[in-house]
């Protein structure tokens, strides 16, 4: 990568010292570190203003990723006067090269004004839409003591849109839960006693197809078993064995149906005092 070279004849003093950190920027710049060549380019720029040495700077940011800054430094070093034609010609180039390669980030939301920072850099106030660097990023949105936190992950030429609402929260104490005293002449819902529930009717289902297996394997069982004693055919044992065993397992689903609503309405017996005393005690609730 080629670099513009500021011009002049070196002085002693500020522009001495900045040429030397320009050339101490051009070696590093060589090795690839570019942390270290963008180090010394911004301390030559400091100590001496020229607009080449922007060019240069640009030209590490780009290397880093940092394509946001690269492009100021670009359009800066474009829009030189102490630049000739060509210079401007290459920045204005660069400046196109980098710009497709930013995002755009859009902050709507409240409070209007509220200041908008991209990894602790001041970035624009609500509402503000900008280029920013197609990388996670951390997003902090602050209006005096009010700030909220987000982090972002914008593409290339993409947009990312980001709403905010800093809202103060209240200070209000939180009203603890109202103890519900149960009496015997309570009328809340709570209180009232409950119709079957759905254990009830699936109990009594099971029941139902406990009973219709029963009915249908139990008699086939026994026929088949018989004809096994009368001829001693194979046939007939292994379909009574099939059908015993299927009469068992029926009588298995009506057991469990008849324990499963048998349980229910236990329930369903007790008082409405009791009911209601159970729902009200649940964790949580201190009486």
């Amino acid at each position: 990568m080629s670099f513009l070279m500021a011009s002049g004849h070196a002085q002693a003093g500020p522009r001495e010292l900045a040429k030397a950190q320009f050339g101490e920027g051009q070696r590093a710049f060589e090795r690839e570190d570019y942390t270290e060549a963008l180090r010394h380019f911004r301390r030559a720029f400091e100590l001496h203003e020229h607009d080449a040495v922007r060019f240069n700077i640009g030209v590490c940011l780009e290397r880093l990723s940092r394509f946001r800054e690269a492009l100021a430094q670009y359009e800066a070093a474009a829009s030189s006067k102490t630049l000739d034609k060509k210079q401007q010609k290459r920045a204005t180039t660069k400046s196109d090269a980098v710009r497709a390669e930013l995002a755009t980030l859009k902050v709507t939301g409240s409070p209007e004004g509220a200041e908008v920072s991209v990894d602790g850099e001041v970035f624009c106030t609500v509402p503000c839409s900008a280029p920013i660097d197609p990388r996670k990023q951390e997003v902090v949105v602050r209006a005096g003591e009010l700030s909220e936190v987000h982090e972002v992950h914008p593409r290339r030429q993409e947009q990312t849109l980001l709403q905010v609402a800093l809202v103060a929260e209240s200070s209000e104490p939180v009203a603890a839960p109202k103890r519900h005293d149960v009496r015997k002449d309570d009328t809340t819902p709570a209180a009232a006693t409950r119709g079957p529930s759905f254990l009830t009717w699936g109990g009594l289902g099971l029941v139902a197809v406990g009973g219709v297996g029963i009915a249908v394997f139990g008699p086939k069982a026994k026929s088949e078993h018989d004809d096994f004693v009368a001829t001693g055919s194979e046939d007939a044992r292994s379909a009574g064995t099939t059908a015993r065993d299927l009469t068992n397992v029926a009588i298995g689903v009506a057991v469990v149906g008849a324990a499963i609503t048998a349980y229910d309405l236990l329930v369903l017996a007790k008082k409405p005092e009791q009911l209601a005393r159970e729902r009200f005690a649940a964790p949580g609730f201190r009486f």
